[in-house]
């Protein structure tokens, strides 16, 4: 029996006498072979290497996290931005107020945005649409339903490429040297569809947000205080090849989130999940936290999230833009591996917003500053001039109130302003007054026994203070020849006041203002006299933006119900 070295040896020695007696073209023949096998082996590693996308991901753990921005955090960036010069002026502050409380499962996403690279190997694999070369455009019309039955329509141009671009029409994307850069011009249907080719989708806002500042609530990714070195303001372009790329390397290390997550802000802006939405209670679009079905043909905008920036507002994490589905040079995306998403109804509380003062105590005994209205029927509209209603005078059973005999003053709402300690976004996220720096605001108001002026946010959180409200339109129309009127400019100057009512045509017939938190509406109603009018006893009713200014007084109830007819 052979020992096992000797099995070998033996073996060994048969096969070399073996192959001895090969012939020559046998002995070529398998060596053209190995060859054939080497180079095929080589070419399914390129093939695999260059057909795969990239698959470095970050963990993002199960938590919850703040989303939005606080109000401390709205006048950080408001001042920071003062002291920057824009070329093209001051940008609006998102509408990511009051901040959320979400909590989201466990999902990864994404360390860079997706490739050139990364996308041409879905279009390869016959799983995504190349590049298109322009766009042709229709218009979309869509239509909602007020809650008042009235119906709204928008027409929006919607756009789809026209055709296969070539290497003439996209060379960022045809040339090798941007082989590593962001995919950019993708629509959102061709951004989700690579997503989902990789096994996932784009992130929702929520976990875009998240993964981008952490749970600490930051401003930026790599802290609250802005360093511009941070980011870039340059996108996608031959001519323009300091654009980030996805490579650690060519873009700043310290341009990153809690989590690793890099050129959250800078670069590119990218692509989300979820159709334009929004989550602020405390401006003109409609108060929602439903996640429409992204896919639903009528959803013709979509939310995107980071980019390019030049000013500290626009850099924060929580910054919010949208765009209609047809891509951009300058927009890109990043996928996420997670659960379906869920709306931010189900996953999330509202945080309270700016805190306003506590009312103060109301002292209704002897108090000659303030007007009692028994309750009673009346005929309202009965001072209104014909030209401005549309009905007759409606008889209307309206409780007992108190109403101010005269105008809030100047200096009385200086007051309030100098407690708030603010003028910007104090009043429900909202200005209180004119954008005026604050001290040289409160240089104007001292001493003034003029009628106030604020926004109608500023004069509903002034009554809220005093422990009362906007007055109600029919308030104010029962309480018309009580109360008295001040004309600091004179016979020809209109006083306009607020009231709590959102503009109508017709006249509503039901007392309808809000004790808590003022809904925004695009018009207000307000009601307008001046000297002359006085002696007729007539007025008038209009209609102004809640964010221009006009005087006010306040009203007071004994309880909190609303009033019906």
């Amino acid at each position: 029996m052979f020992t096992d070295k000797a099995f070998y040896l033996a073996c060994r020695s048969k096969e070399v006498t073996m192959f001895r007696k090969l012939p020559l073209t046998s002995i070529l023949s398998g060596l053209l072979l190995f060859v054939l096998v080497i180079i095929a082996i080589f070419l399914v590693r390129r093939s695999a290497t260059t057909s795969q996308p990239t698959a470095d991901k970050i963990t993002i753990p199960a938590s919850e996290f703040t989303m939005g921005l606080t109000y401390e955090q709205l006048v950080q960036i408001t001042n920071v931005e003062a002291s920057v010069e824009l070329p093209y002026g001051q940008p609006e502050l998102p509408h990511a107020y009051p901040p959320l409380r979400v909590w989201l499962d466990e999902y990864q996403i994404d360390r860079y945005e997706v490739s050139n690279n990364d996308y041409r190997a879905c279009v390869n694999a016959g799983a995504c649409t190349p590049p298109g070369a322009g766009y042709s455009c229709s218009a979309q019309t869509t239509c909602q339903t007020q809650e008042n039955g009235e119906e709204l329509c928008s027409v929006e141009t919607v756009c789809q490429p026209s055709r296969e671009a070539t290497a003439t029409d996209a060379p960022y994307y045809f040339d090798p040297a941007y082989t590593e850069y962001p995919m950019v011009n993708v629509t959102w249907q061709e951004a989700q569809t690579y997503c989902q080719w990789r096994g996932g989708r784009l992130p929702t806002e929520a976990e875009w947000e998240k993964a981008a500042r952490g749970t600490d609530a930051r401003l930026y990714p790599w802290g609250n205080e802005w360093d511009a070195s941070q980011v870039s303001y340059i996108y996608a372009d031959l001519d323009n090849p300091k654009i980030p790329a996805t490579l650690a390397e060519a873009i700043p290390s310290t341009n990153q989130s809690p989590y690793g997550v890099v050129n959250m802000v800078g670069g590119v802006m990218e692509w989300t999940y979820d159709p334009y939405y929004t989550y602020s209670p405390y401006h003109e679009e409609p108060f929602s936290l439903q996640l429409a079905t992204p896919q639903d043909d009528t959803i013709i905008w979509h939310m995107v999230r980071g980019g390019i920036v030049a000013a500290p507002t626009l850099a924060t994490v929580t910054n919010r833009s949208k765009t209609s589905l047809y891509g951009f040079p300058n927009l890109g995306f990043r996928c996420v591996i997670g659960p379906e998403p869920k709306p931010l109804s189900e996953i999330s509380e509202l945080l309270p917003w700016y805190p306003l003062l506590k009312p103060q105590a109301t002292n209704f005994d002897n108090n000659t500053d303030l007007v009692y209205l028994p309750a009673g029927e009346f005929a309202y509209g009965a001072n209104v001039y014909e030209k401005r209603r549309t009905n007759s005078p409606i008889l209307l059973d309206l409780q007992d109130f108190y109403i101010d005999r005269y105008e809030v003053t100047k200096a009385d709402y200086l007051i309030f302003l100098q407690l708030v300690g603010a003028n910007f976004r104090a009043c429900y996220y909202q200005n209180c007054y004119y954008d005026y720096p604050f001290d040289e605001l409160l240089e104007q108001l001292e001493g003034n026994t003029d009628p106030a002026e604020p926004t109608w946010y500023g004069a509903f959180a002034y009554c809220a203070w005093r422990g009362g409200h906007l007055p109600s339109e029919m308030e104010w129309d029962r309480a018309n020849p009580e109360t008295r009127f001040s004309f600091p400019f004179g016979s020809n100057y209109y006083l306009r006041e607020w009231t709590s009512e959102q503009y109508s045509e017709e006249f509503p017939s039901v007392n309808t203002f809000q004790l808590t938190v003022p809904n925004p509406v695009e018009f207000v109603t307000v009601r307008m006299r001046n000297a002359e009018d006085i002696n007729v006893g007539m007025n008038w009713r209009s209609r102004e933006e809640p964010n221009n200014s006009a005087s006010f007084r306040c009203a007071y109830t004994l309880d909190t119900e609303e009033v019906s007819e």
